[in-house]
């Protein structure tokens, strides 16, 4: 399964086709309805006073059902079968699904547990980078470490040392993850008399102009933008510090040609509408392998790595803290991590998983780390940054390319 086979996947509404006549129109959501509003203040609610307290030795009454935020289509699919169709038959309990958008659930998690009031689900499946920011606003249940012991076999970035108070302390669980490189079309290209960029900076030569697709809300971008910019992105810094990857995202404009989620820019790729991508190569593997002109890349300077993973929101009573748990433990179980490897062809992070025979080539592609090492290599975001700026980010960047 690819993430192209899915309509719903990074749960934009719609995207945005970019014209020399009219450079900012929506097909359908406006650019700022997926913004995160930042509830309280940041700085680490460690305490996490919503946390729900536990005994790890002291089973609770099973609950009849857990609710999972999560994201449609073939990805739910790839839950169902990969996880929670098995820990409904060993446990009894049924895991249903809430398909609201990410960025949405996680207002109304806040929302709720603010309002003293049980939160809408019972686990969050979400980008990790948001995961962290549930925690740092105290919004999520301390993971007991007897409840999830599978955690010991977990890789790479989870949550960093210096963001929590001791090692007892888990919010939140990555659960796999995946690159942001070039992706094209070769045919277009070639067509349009267009050289296939050898880094990031090349993206910004007029011979691109109104060829390159980006997702909306700049998802992935950030940081391939900060390199050429020549900034560095951290916890402490000022928004005026940001200004050149503001200056260099007005002088990238032109080359934008398509702003939207996974399908339309699936589409807009295959079908030659655009030349370039930024955006999850898993997108086109189905298409690559059926014979189409498209293939990515990772410049040699580097490319994004961001992971997806569960949390558990506060607030909630013991039963369904508990129980919730167990069935994190059990996504990252071995078996399960194998499992959910082959049917979401995303690497998962249990050091004790290895490429399905089914995606064979997957193993020698940069695109798709398995390893620490591999992981290490690639840039990432640091997660306070992420939680203090995003939302600010994600503004300038629709300011400049949405509207």
């Amino acid at each position: 399964m690819s993430q192209g086979d899915n309509d719903i996947r990074r749960e934009s509404t719609g995207c945005r086709r970019i014209t020399s006549h009219s450079r900012r129109r929506f097909l359908t959501v406006s650019s700022t309805a997926g913004l995160l509003s930042i509830a309280g203040c940041l700085g680490g609610d460690e305490d996490d006073e919503s946390s729900t307290e536990v005994d790890p030795d002291s089973e609770p009454e099973k609950p009849d059902s857990i609710t999972m935020r999560a994201w449609g289509g073939n990805w739910q699919e790839s839950i169902e079968n990969s996880i929670a169709e098995t820990f409904t038959e060993e446990t009894g309990i049924e895991v249903r699904y809430d398909n609201t958008n990410f960025q949405v659930i996680q207002n109304q998690v806040m929302e709720a547990i603010d309002q003293d009031r049980e939160p809408p689900v019972n686990v969050v499946w979400t980008q990790s980078l948001m995961g962290f920011s549930a925690f740092q606003q105290g919004y999520t249940q301390n993971l007991n470490p007897d409840l999830i012991p599978a955690y010991e076999n977990m890789i790479g970035p989870q949550i960093p040392d210096e963001h929590i108070p001791d090692n007892d302390h888990i919010p939140y669980v990555a659960m796999y993850g995946y690159t942001y490189p070039i992706n094209y079309n070769s045919d277009q290209l070639e067509q349009n008399d267009q050289e296939l960029p050898e880094s990031w900076s090349d993206w910004w030569d007029s011979q691109y102009e109104n060829s390159i697709g980006l997702y909306e809300n700049a998802t992935g971008l950030f940081r391939p933008l900060a390199h050429v910019a020549d900034v560095d992105l951290r916890p402490d810094m000022e928004q005026d510090e940001m200004e050149p990857m503001w200056e260099m995202l007005e002088e990238l404009s032109p080359n934008v040609g398509l702003v939207g989620s996974d399908p339309p820019l699936t589409t807009g790729l295959t079908d030659g509408e655009i030349s370039l991508t930024h955006f999850l190569p898993n997108n086109i593997a189905n298409q690559k392998e059926e014979g189409e002109p498209v293939d990515w890349y990772l410049p040699p300077e580097g490319s994004t790595y961001q992971t997806d993973g569960f949390y558990v929101p506060g607030g909630q009573n013991e039963s369904e803290a508990y129980w919730s748990q167990v069935f994190m433990n059990y996504a990252m179980r071995d078996d399960v991590q194998q499992e959910w490897f082959r049917q979401l062809q995303s690497p998962m992070l249990n050091q004790n998983t290895s490429v399905p025979e089914e995606i064979s080539w997957m193993a020698d592609d940069s695109a798709f780390p398995t390893t620490q090492e591999q992981i290490d290599d690639l840039w990432h975001i640091d997660p306070m940054t992420y939680a203090r700026h995003r939302q600010y980010m994600v503004s300038r960047f629709n300011e400049i390319i949405g509207t």
